[in-house]
């Protein structure tokens, strides 16, 4: 420091700004090596490949094994699946009838044609899967797992000749499979001029063109032959079909493969879980050795209280011969058992000591931790609803049904929805679907024929009757409309109306009254007045019954009592 503060003098700084100038001062803390908290940390400023390529492998192993052996995690990430995307996603087809030159009717009637057509595909029988087993919104879970747990995930959109209506279907693609062929490192440059990162070979605008899949996992050995060898796919057919898939979320600019979203979480996860089980075991310790027996004999008394009294060693009364007696000879009771002690001996229990009084409150402020994480709340990763009341529960799921619904759009807008064009391009093709200007026209309008939405699962109820009130008053109010109310349900409009015409056809046929619409107290205001609707029951439409009645029985109770008083 004495040169530093002669060189220093010399061109007169003053000591702040010396010690900026030697790098251990900053305007900001974070970025200050002078503190205590920060002079051991320092995390390397890498690019976005070297950050995710580098240590993939093992941070992807680590997040399944904690999928498939950690109990919270499972069942966290399978509650973010049935929150997201279910198991029966449906398509909400919206062609830009405007830009088509159509008119509203038209764009009605093609897209429940179309709607239709697309649930044949999805979900009558198991087609649309390339191993035949699942169906589409089966898939889309799958998925949807896959990208959560590995961080993304790819798609293989294949034409496969069957006795099916469509050929399209899916086929997943293990992610490990996707690799740079026969080792050659990243950032390669390929003889067409392309560049190859982690299997993904890019053109000189950074735009993903191929994709170079493994025939077999590099796991597996003797596949005759198959170990080094890699198929390439293309992104697009010659047709602009995107026929591969590759979903995952983007955290920085120029990122080429995912992030498992378990990341944050993996290492704090794994030091809560070895407590946990030393703490279980030693709990399990302790109610094993429950207690001992202690005698108050030292050992050479007791070897000569059990030596053989007279007659030879093997005439005389010893401990083997005791046990013996007392095994052969069991004192018991019915429904009980009874223990023989040795003369002098006592029988002691041990108070349990584990789990220790701390253990819970510890437990619970880790998984909090794995909850912030990946992104749920802490009752729902523990399943402890202690202390949960309504205003509590609705804040909490309006806070984490955000996160559900950017999530859910993200996934559908990568995944569903080139899964719908390649459908829809084939379906075009055979005639089973329409397009205005004919089959040639689809390709140069495919963006404004194939727009669509994704109806996924409904935010759900925490209290059905206010929840619903409130719906019924935004559809009266002109705010909300009940294809909205119907969609925030998980629910198909069009479902539910062709629901109510069936049931309304069935209860003519049966002779029965036609069904009536419940009034939701409250829901609107009466067109005169714009006061709430009521009933001769409730006439202040309030929900509350008889209020009236209610009132005076109250007012009569209060004079009996004072008059009593008096």
């Amino acid at each position: 420091m004495g040169l530093m503060r002669a060189f220093t003098d010399a061109l007169g700084f003053t000591a702040p700004q010396a010690m900026a100038y030697d790098g251990w001062s900053s305007s900001f803390e974070a970025g200050n090596y002078g503190t205590r908290e920060m002079t051991d940390w320092h995390p390397s400023l890498l690019s976005a490949d070297d950050e995710v390529l580098d240590t993939r492998d093992l941070l992807v192993a680590r997040a399944r094994d904690l999928y498939r052996n950690h109990p919270v995690i499972h069942g966290a990430v399978n509650k973010i699946a049935d929150a997201v995307i279910g198991s029966r996603v449906m398509l909400d087809a919206k062609p830009m009838h405007q830009l088509l030159g159509r008119d509203i009717e038209w764009s009605l009637d093609w897209s429940l044609s179309t709607e239709a057509e697309f649930k044949v595909f999805a979900y009558s029988g198991t087609s649309c899967d390339v191993r035949g087993e699942a169906t589409f919104g089966q898939l889309m879970r799958t998925t949807l797992i896959t990208r959560i747990v590995d961080g993304e995930c790819f798609l293989l959109l294949r034409n496969k000749a069957r006795r099916a209506r469509y050929t399209t279907c899916i086929e997943i693609i293990d992610s490990d499979r996707v690799t740079n062929p026969n080792g050659v490192p990243d950032g390669h440059l390929l003889a067409n001029g392309n560049t190859i990162y982690g299997g993904i070979e890019y053109d000189r605008d950074g735009a993903p063109v191929a994709y170079h899949i493994r025939v077999k996992h590099p796991a597996q050995l003797n596949t005759q032959g198959d170990n080094f060898r890699w198929t390439r796919v293309a992104r697009f057919t010659a047709t602009g079909k995107q026929q591969i898939v590759h979903t995952y979320r983007q955290h920085r600019a120029n990122q080429k493969r995912g992030v498992s979203a378990l990341a944050p979480i993996v290492k704090r996860t794994r030091m809560n879980d070895k407590y946990d089980v030393a703490e279980l075991e030693a709990a399990l310790f302790d109610a094993i050795n429950a207690g001992y027996v202690r005698s108050s004999y030292p050992t050479s008394d007791v070897a000569a209280a059990m030596a053989p009294t007279g007659g030879g060693a093997s005439s005389g009364w010893s401990l083997e011969k005791q046990v013996a007696f007392r095994t052969k000879n069991k004192v018991s009771l019915e429904g009980t058992r009874m223990t023989h002690l040795f003369p002098g001996e006592e029988m002691q229990f041990k108070q349990p000591a584990r789990p220790a009084g701390n253990y819970p409150p510890f437990k619970a402020s880790g998984q909090q931790d794995m909850a912030a994480g990946i992104g749920l709340s802490y009752p729902q990763i523990s399943e402890d609803w202690a202390g949960i009341n309504y205003s509590s529960a609705r804040t909490l799921l309006n806070e984490k049904w955000r996160g559900f619904e950017s999530m859910g759009e993200e996934f559908t807008a990568q995944t569903c929805h080139p899964v719908y064009l390649a459908w829809l391009e084939e379906a075009v093709a055979i005639g089973t679907v329409k397009v205005p200007g004919g089959a040639g026209r689809f390709y140069d309008r495919r963006e404004l024929i194939g727009y669509a939405s994704w109806l996924r699962p409904g935010r759900g109820k925490v209290d059905p009757l206010k929840e619903e009130n409130a719906s019924d008053i935004a559809v009266h109010s002109g705010r909300s409309n009940n294809a909205i109310e119907c969609a925030n349900n998980g629910l198909d409009l069009f479902e539910v109306l062709q629901g109510r015409a069936r049931e309304d056809r069935i209860r003519e046929r049966l002779g029965l009254a036609a069904f009536v619409p419940l009034k939701l107290a409250g829901a609107a205001g009466s067109e005169a007045g714009g006061e709430s609707a009521g009933t001769e029951a409730d006439r202040d439409g309030d929900g509350e019954e008889r209020e009236d009645e209610q009132q005076e029985e109250r007012q009569s109770r209060r004079r009996q009592t004072e008059g009593a008083g008096q």
